[in-house]
């Protein structure tokens, strides 16, 4: 709920804040909530988004932007140092012949302005999340690697 309710810009922390208080029924839990709260989350559009930053932040990946403009594209997820970005195929966006083209023009501009684009599916999020976090870690520590010797 507070999720939707910053992504529609109604959520004003100091004011959730300000009526909370001692011997109020609820405040407690929604002081706990509030603190939990992670802005990203209010920008997913997806179960999908929302699923791969949960398994991050479980398996302690630092979290990407999130719906983030890259070369004129929006990517769904970004670490910018590093250079990756990691687009979510859920069946509803990526299935048609029109849509699948789209994707892989994307992926080319992307590739060619230097970015790791990687792709997974709703499937791979669900049934192979340890595959999925091995290689997210193995290319953004590549990356960070690749970044550190070059500002040397």
């Amino acid at each position: 709920m507070l999720a939707q309710a910053d992504y529609l810009g109604l959520l004003v922390f100091s004011e959730v804040e300000a009526v909370c208080g001692s011997g109020r029924p609820g405040s407690a839990r929604l002081t706990a909530a509030l603190q939990r709260h992670d802005p990203r989350i209010a920008l997913t559009r997806s179960e999908l988004e929302r699923r791969f930053l949960s398994l991050c932040e479980t398996a302690r990946i630092p979290l990407p932007e999130v719906n983030a403009p890259v070369e004129g594209w929006t990517v769904d997820m970004l670490w910018r140092s590093e250079r990756v970005i990691v687009e979510l195929d859920g069946r509803d966006n990526h299935s048609s012949p029109g849509q699948l083209e789209r994707d892989r023009r994307k992926d080319l501009q992307l590739r060619a302005a230097g970015y790791v684009v990687l792709r997974y599916t709703w499937a791979q999020i669900v049934f192979e999340a340890a595959a999925v976090l091995a290689d997210l870690r193995a290319v953004l520590s590549s990356a960070a690697q690749s970044a550190a010797r070059g500002s040397r």
